[in-house]
């Protein structure tokens, strides 16, 4: 009898070895599930905030054409310069998108707080790196401002001559004999130059007047 049962529990034994393996097998798919199930389910609590995020942003740059558009009639009703007038709708463009992208990213979710601390080092970088750009755009607002010079005027600088088309942020855009020139606004910010027209602000007259003094007499 007791050969007989000692016989019977052989006989099971390798039974429930693959039985065991199977249950073993089954542990790496079940866990990899699980992660598939927790990653849609973050991915559905996500989405919805990140609709609204992009909502708002939409909205924003919506916001920000319409206005655009708004100051510079009313810069050109008014009888505003019309560099200035684009320079006033360009700076109330930017404001509302870099406003309507910090405020759609906070709505979705993301920490524009940790975000912004950690650029500070790279920011650093990256402003090193766009200083030429940087001290154009500078240039330009105070140029516009200042108006040494107006659209019209024949301007000289550096070797460059031609008559002012337009005065944007980066450049001032010259025209000689149908040939375009891209003249960075640093440089006429900073070097000496010659003015011929009557359109250009009297105050800056003076100063440009010690700069470029008259040749001598022959």
């Amino acid at each position: 009898m007791l050969l007989q049962m000692d016989a019977d529990r052989a006989e099971n034994v390798p039974d429930q070895t693959p039985v065991k393996a199977a249950e073993g097998a089954r542990d790496p798919l079940s866990a990899g599930e699980q992660m598939w199930n927790e990653f849609r389910a973050d991915l559905w609590e996500f989405l919805p905030w990140l609709a609204a995020g992009v909502g708002i942003f939409l909205a924003f740059w919506l916001l920000a054409v319409i206005l655009r558009g708004v100051t510079s009639r009313l810069a050109t009703s008014r009888g505003v310069d019309r560099s200035l007038g684009r320079l006033l709708a360009k700076g109330v463009y930017i404001t509302l998108i870099v406003t309507g992208l910090i405020v759609g990213l906070e709505t979705a979710g993301i920490d524009m707080t940790a975000a912004i601390a950690g650029l500070g080092l790279t920011g650093f970088a990256l402003g090193f790196a766009l200083k030429d750009i940087v001290s154009n755009l500078i240039a330009g607002v105070l140029i516009i401002l200042y108006k040494p010079f107006d659209e019209g005027d024949t301007v000289k600088c550096g070797g460059f001559e031609g008559v002012v088309k337009r005065i944007d942020l980066r450049y001032t855009f010259l025209e000689n004999e149908g040939d375009d020139i891209f003249l960075p606004n640093s440089k006429l910010f900073t070097d000496p130059i010659v003015v011929k027209g009557g359109t250009s602000s009297p105050d800056m007259r003076p100063e440009m007047a010690a700069e470029n003094p008259p040749p001598p007499p022959a």
